[in-house]
């Protein structure tokens, strides 16, 4: 199945470390949900990590939430792989 990639390089901020930023897809899922939507890949300044905090640009926005999972589970940050990440949308106050 082909993903067609609506992530934008240009449109995430570097930090001041420069640090490598980790191309991921992400399905996203409000906690009143069972299953999350896919909205495309994005760049994420952290390494993601099974139940740690992520920040990604969505829309105009921040959005973030808490990983959930990794697919594959046997992902690691050096490999060329894009991972599929499922992340619980934090709740909006």
């Amino acid at each position: 199945m082909a993903v067609r990639s609506s992530f934008r390089p240009s449109s995430l901020r570097q930090s001041a470390s420069n640090e490598m930023p980790y191309r991921v897809r992400i399905f996203l899922r409000r906690s009143d949900q069972n299953a999350g939507r896919y909205i495309g890949e994005r760049y994420l300044r952290e390494i993601p990590r099974l139940h740690g905090r992520v920040a990604f640009q969505l829309d105009d926005g921040v959005q973030a939430g808490t990983v959930e999972s990794i697919i594959p589970d046997s992902w690691q940050p050096a490999s060329e792989l894009i991972p599929t990440v499922h992340v619980r949308q934090d709740a909006k106050i």
